[in-house]
Parts: C-alpha cells; structure tokens; sequence
C-alpha cells in the first residue's frame, strides 16, 4: 500500500499561514462585535466604499483594508477616478461608510443624501503656514468640507498624536471634525514571510524622486558596495546606475522581494524625521519577513522597540550597521521573529479597519494605535 505524501516544507508554511490568518482575524471580528452599535451595522445591509486616485502607497492601504472587510463578509468597493459609475452600486446597500480625499467630498455627500452612512476623510495635514508638506488644502477643498461637513465623522491621519496637533488643528478648531492617527499596517492576507533564496543583500521598494537628498546621504554608500534590488520611479535620474522599475503589484512581490534579501532598507522624510510619523515600509518589511534598517523616525519606536526594528542615528551609523548584519546574518533572526509577530499582534489592516468602524459607528477606539483628536 502506498503511503501517505509527507507535508512539504512548503505546505507547512501554507499551513501556517493559514492558521494565522483564521486566529487573527476571527479575534479582531470578535472584538468588532464587541460594541453594540457596530455588531447592529454589520447585520444591516452596510458597505465601505473607497473613492479617490489610484496611488501606490494608499492602494496598498485600501487593499489591506479592503481584505480585511471581506474576510468578514463586509463588501468593499473599490471606485478610481474615472469610473463614477460604479459608484450607484453603493445603493443597493443600507449604509455606506466612504473613505475619500477633500477633492471628492461632494460626490461621496451627494450620495449619501441618498443613503445612510458617513465619509472618513484622508488628510495628513491642514494647512498651517509652516507645514513642510507637499500637498496642502486648498481653498476648494476648504470650502467642500464646510459643504459636506455633516457626513465627514473622522479625519483619517498619518500622523502621531503630537503631529495632529500642530499640522491637523484647522480640522478641529475650523470645522469640528476630530482627526485619528490612522497608522500603517500590513495586510495579513498578503503580507507575509516566504523560503526563498537570498538574492542580494540589500532592497528597496519606493520611488526616489521624493526623497533624493537623503537618500543620497544614506543610501550613496551601501549601493555602492553591496549587491542591490530597487524598484521604483525616478531612478534613472539619481547618481546610482539603476533604472526606474515599477511594480504593477507591490503585494504580489513583496514577500518574495523582503524575505530574499538580507536587509530591507528605508529612509523618511523630513516631516516624519521631526518624529510625526512612520511610512508604510516600517510595517510591510518586517510583515514580509524583512529585517529592516531605517534612518531615524522617532515614530518607529512609538511601535517597535530597538530589538526589534534598527535605526540609525547619521548616514555614518546607517553604514555600519548594514556592514555588521551583512557580515553577521544569523544576528537578523531573533529582530525578524520579533518583529512580525508585533505587527500581527498589533498592526494589521484587520486592527486598523475595527478601530476605524468603531469610532464612526461607537464614537470610541477599540485598540490604542489609533487615538482620536476630538478638541
């Protein structure tokens, strides 16, 4: 008699990825379904709906957030500019939560004149005359949040709580709308840690147009002497020899792209240096079973402790430290381990959607990651 197939490596991984996925999200459901209000919208006929551009960064947002919806039966609509019509499905349903920007305020409350529901706004900042932001509101979109103010029930910030207060206080004080520091998270569906071979030593996923000069300082000398993988948009135009190269689908490589490299950089810009915030890389490196290296962001150890997440203080450290992990790679293990289990513990698109239908619905977060400033 033949016997039984023996279990993969593969498939154990599989396996555990699954179980994982079942654990986390079934605790998170739980913990939604805590507050009565919430578990009454969920049996209604309720959606969320996201309306808005198509970005890179945000997309991989709203697909975290996206799956986590529908992985409790919640449907989630996904409307990019050019394709309003797909907006009048949204009225089949009883109750539609909108995520959008200030541009497309009016179309969101035009709609839900028709249906119940509330829009959650994306906006980093206001616009404070010393904001060192690149996209301030502008007088339109001010005026659109007076229009629509009655359906807006949360700003939907990156930024720490010390950040709301000095870059989002307009939305307050001018319109009375509370703002929540809506931290970045990892799709528990689709970011995670795979058995591949180590490519190279050191990633990077993310443009460089943005943030040239400091990736100039810390990143000049590592790609000089270490093997690379970079993909992103402006490239061609920097001082290192690396073509642009975009990825049609961030979250379909990403865990191939993370766990085949020794070391997963990451650089910020000066706002978030200034400590008010983290940028999405922290959490899907390490979710991908990445081991990440960062400039300093003190919003980084908001989240992870220092045996969990390395960060330099200069480009001089930035160097050192890639040196000593490329050298010592048996070092990275216990930060990965670490690392991964406090963004699924803690971080997840599942966390980040309950804490957000939960203030829309409850007036009031179930986690501590995303405190509400409300006056």
């Amino acid at each position: 008699m033949d016997s039984e197939p023996r279990p993969t490596a593969v498939d154990s991984m599989a396996q555990r990825r699954a179980d994982e996925i079942g654990r986390v999200s079934q605790s998170i459901y739980d913990e939604l379904l805590v507050a009565p209000r919430v578990r009454n919208w969920v049996r209604s006929r309720p959606a969320i709906c996201f309306y808005g551009h198509s970005q890179p960064a945000r997309n991989v947002q709203i697909r975290g957030l996206r799956d986590a919806a529908r992985s409790w039966g919640i449907p989630f609509h996904w409307v990019t500019v050019g394709d309003e019509r797909l907006l009048a499905q949204l009225l089949k349903y009883d109750h539609v939560l909108f995520i959008t920007t200030a541009t497309f305020l009016r179309v969101a409350a035009a709609l839900l004149a028709r249906r119940n529901g509330a829009i959650a706004l994306v906006a980093n900042w206001y616009t404070p005359p010393d904001s060192p932001v690149i996209w301030p509101h502008t007088p339109a979109d001010i005026a659109a949040l007076d229009e629509c103010r009655e359906h807006i029930a949360v700003v939907l910030s990156e930024c720490a709580p010390e950040g709301k207060g000095k870059y989002c206080r307009g939305f307050i004080d001018n319109h009375g709308i509370p703002v929540m520091s809506f931290t970045w998270g990892i799709n528990l569906l689709r970011h995670f840690p795979v058995a591949v071979p180590k490519v190279a030593e050191l990633v990077f996923l993310g443009s460089y147009f943005e943030k040239t000069t400091r990736i100039n300082d810390y990143f000049g000398e590592p790609l000089r002497r270490f093997r690379h993988t970079i993909y992103g948009a402006g490239w061609s135009s920097s001082p290192f020899p690396i073509p642009d190269r975009m990825l049609e689908d961030f979250d379909a490589v990403a865990p191939t792209l993370y766990s085949g490299h020794t070391i997963s950089l990451n650089v910020h810009h000066p706002y978030e240096e200034e400590g008010f915030t983290c940028n999405e890389r922290t959490f899907n490196s390490v979710g991908c079973g990445g081991f990440h290296i960062s400039d300093y962001a003190p919003r980084i150890r908001d989240h992870f402790p220092a045996d969990e997440v390395v960060v330099a203080d200069n480009p001089g450290d930035f160097l050192a430290k890639i040196e000593h992990f490329v050298q010592n790679p048996e070092e990275r293990l216990p930060y990965i381990e670490k690392a991964r289990r406090r963004v699924v513990e803690n971080h997840t698109y599942h966390h980040r959607l309950c804490d957000l239908l939960w203030y829309v619905i409850e007036g009031k977060t179930r986690y501590g990651h995303c405190p509400v400033l409300e006056s």
